[in-house]
């Protein structure tokens, strides 16, 4: 069993549309196995459509991920990974974009609070400062909030 056969074996427990081939230039690359519909007109009236099975290239095995690139024997695990990175075919991707979202918002809110918080430490001399010939003692503290709102709707 050469090489090419024993990443193919690999790369089906992955999907078992993918296979690796030879290219014409002798380098190994990746392939998915997929059809394609062709159209022939024979006549005005009649058109002829079947479909061919047509392999996609998807990477080759080289440095740079290239059908240009240097020959490299990359090992199961690189190619593996690489597969999961680009493929398509089993990410989704309004799932990862939603949560990129979601992460984004978090970071952005934990940067405001974080902002606010370092900006009432910097300033909290000054606001003592400025509050403090605020007499709190006639406040009334036993009364809840809720209860004063309801009398000031009601007019007591």
């Amino acid at each position: 069993m050469g090489r090419a056969e024993r990443l193919t074996t690999q790369i089906k427990a992955y999907d078992r549309e993918l296979y690796v081939e030879r290219d014409g230039e002798g380098k190994l690359c990746v392939y998915r196995k997929s059809k394609r519909w062709e159209t022939y007109h024979l006549s005005d009236n009649c058109v002829l459509r079947f479909v061919r099975p047509t392999p996609h290239f998807i990477f080759a095995l080289t440095h740079d991920w290239k059908a240009s690139g240097r020959v490299v024997d990359w090992g199961v695990e690189p190619i593996l990974a690489r597969l999961k990175a680009c493929d398509l075919w089993q990410r989704d991707l309004a799932e990862e974009i939603i949560q990129d979202e979601e992460k984004r918002l978090e970071s952005v809110a934990r940067e405001r609070q974080n902002t606010t918080e370092s900006f009432l430490l910097d300033f909290r001399k000054q606001f003592a400062k400025s509050f403090n010939d605020v007499n709190t003692s006639t406040m009334s503290k036993r009364e809840e909030k809720r209860r004063l709102g309801d009398k000031m709707i009601k007019g007591i």
